[in-house]
């Protein structure tokens, strides 16, 4: 409290609102609004009577968002600590990914974010996420103008990683000769895409696999292979074929897709795209607040898949099974708020232990190798599924 308030005063006097129930309220603000994040807190967490929704949003002015910027590196190191985490050949196996949010309408947003748009009268935010694809947890979170590239995040998601045996995945539009060598100067591995038009340019050959060496002296393999839908696709890493050969490089690659579903929950479970203020301190802390909440669930996860594991490891299955995420998110909710606040240590573990097992019954199946051709909406000519 004394590192994140804004003013000196705030919070010392005894009032209903503290510290830790605003921080706790604005956790749950995910998928909800502020009305039921204030009614839930109050009365399920600290089964006290509710508030008014306009004290909370006076409260949290009150709050640094470096408060849950705080919290969510907390859960990384957490996570990085766990001694049985998931590795690809000894590489924690990161992807980086970007992505943009529509902004409330507001002045201040605008003057802050509103440089550069891609519609016009509407302000957009541009964040990127250096995710864990093998245990599915977000290692860094990085929120700028629409006017700040991919690659520059990119790079502030390197310079900050805290990972010695990092090995970065990235989608085609990432490749710069800077970027690449800054990881290589690093003593660290990547593995990217690059478009067909971008061949030439890159490895000066289309004609086979092989070697090239980038201006600064790394030498770089370059592999391409062709998908099941006749398309060619083109890689390029620093990676030796010793470790990883070109087969396993295409599996290699495909782990990156995992980012794109941690887009998915981050925009559609979570709720990344309803804000809960028009401001740039309350966007600022409903980020960080909702990439909290991202990794509390992986850990949950993590461990209920676990258990799945441990529970069918003598039958006979046709499938794996793995943890229902958007079944686990509903359990979450508030039995996690709720269990954190307990004081006694043997009940809280219980709590937690309780919590994990009802996680575990709720499974899907693990169906691999499956494809689906990509349907793209241009808005034009949609027609409805239902039927008369």
């Amino acid at each position: 409290m004394r590192n994140h308030r804004l003013k000196e005063t705030a919070f010392t006097r005894t009032r209903c609102l503290t510290f830790q129930k605003v921080v706790f309220m604005k956790l749950d603000t995910v998928k909800q609004s502020n009305n039921n994040a204030v009614l839930n807190v109050s009365r399920d967490v600290f089964c006290e009577s509710p508030v008014a929704r306009q004290s909370f949003e006076e409260a949290r002015n009150n709050i640094n968002y470096t408060a849950f910027q705080e919290l969510f590196k907390d859960t990384v190191n957490a996570a990085l600590d766990v001694p049985d985490a998931k590795l690809y050949k000894g590489y924690r196996v990161l992807a980086i990914d970007g992505s943009t949010v529509q902004l409330p309408k507001s002045e201040e947003l605008q003057s802050v974010y509103g440089k550069s748009t891609p519609v016009e009268n509407d302000t957009y935010g541009r964040i990127s996420i250096c995710a864990d694809v093998l245990n599915e947890f977000i290692i860094d979170g990085e929120f700028a103008g629409f006017d700040v590239g991919e690659r520059t995040l990119a790079d502030r998601h390197i310079e900050s990683n805290p990972c010695e045996n990092a090995l970065f995945l990235f989608d085609r539009g990432y490749w710069s000769p800077g970027l690449i060598g800054k990881i290589c100067d690093g003593g660290k591995k990547f593995l990217i895409r690059i478009p067909a038009n971008s061949i030439l340019t890159v490895t000066k050959s289309s004609e086979s696999d092989g070697g090239f060496v980038l201006a600064n002296a790394h030498t770089l393999r370059f592999h391409k292979f062709r998908l099941i839908s006749g398309k060619m696709e083109y890689l390029v890493t620093n990676l030796d074929e010793s470790e990883v050969t070109n087969a396993e490089l295409e599996e290699l690659y495909a782990l990156r897709w995992s980012v794109e579903t941690r887009y998915n929950e981050l925009k559609n479970q979570v709720g990344l795209m309803r804000f809960s203020g028009k401001s740039k301190l309350v966007v600022m802390q409903d980020f960080y607040a909702f990439l909290t909440v991202m990794n509390f669930i992986a850990c949950a996860v993590y461990d209920a898949d676990q258990l799945v594991q441990e529970q069918r490891k003598d039958q006979s299955l046709r499938y794996q099974y793995k943890v229902n995420k958007s079944a686990a998110i509903n359990i979450l909710k508030i039995r996690y708020l709720k269990a954190a606040l307990e004081s006694d240590t043997r009940h809280k573990e219980f709590l937690f232990s309780q919590l994990i097992e009802d996680i575990s019954k709720f499974v899907v199946p693990v169906r691999p190798a499956r494809h689906f051709q990509r349907r793209i909406y241009t808005g034009k000519r949609r027609t409805s599924t239902l039927t008369c």
